[in-house]
């Protein structure tokens, strides 16, 4: 006895005990979630695209034709999320698109001067100066995979860290 539920769009946080609803907790049902091709489930806020919560009886098995993806870290929520949270075993993946973990969040740019800016400043019109001290300087990039997110080359910046494909 089977139960199919299909992601054939875009969807945010998905909750597969959602999805399923009283058949999540049935043991007499066996549960296939079917994320379509060009169907993108993703994270926000610091929150994993896919959370598979505790109280599954049977199995679940997820097919992905399309793309799990991440939160990337931002301002707010500096670690990356994860593509997929478990906390129920039972939990079989096939996996025929993308799976991807948020990376971490950049580091920050710097609003300070560099020193030699101080040397030349008084050669350089008033103009010049409010433009390069007003914005940020060589924000950096965030992480990959496992490896925490390094802080930007201009300095002053806080990481965050990535998160894993699957928890």
């Amino acid at each position: 006895n089977d139960v199919v539920v299909i992601i054939s769009s875009d969807a945010i946080n998905v909750n597969a005990q959602t999805l399923f609803a009283a058949d999540w907790t049935n043991a007499a049902v066996r549960k296939r979630l079917i994320i379509s091709p060009n169907a993108i489930v993703g994270g926000s806020s610091g929150q994993p695209a896919l959370t598979i919560p505790t109280g599954l009886a049977n199995n679940l098995y997820i097919i992905n034709y399309g793309s799990i993806q991440g939160y990337g870290g931002s301002s707010s929520y500096p670690n990356g999320g994860n593509a997929i949270s478990a906390s129920s075993s039972n939990v079989y993946i096939l996996n025929y698109g993308t799976i991807y973990a948020g990376g971490g969040k950049g580091g920050d740019g710097t609003t300070a001067v560099s020193s030699w800016l101080s040397v030349i400043s008084s050669q350089m019109s008033s103009n010049w100066q409010t433009a390069t001290t007003s914005g940020k300087i060589a924000a950096g990039g965030g992480g990959s995979g496992t490896t925490a997110g390094a802080a930007g080359v201009g300095g002053g910046g806080v990481s965050g860290s990535n998160a894993n494909g699957i928890n």
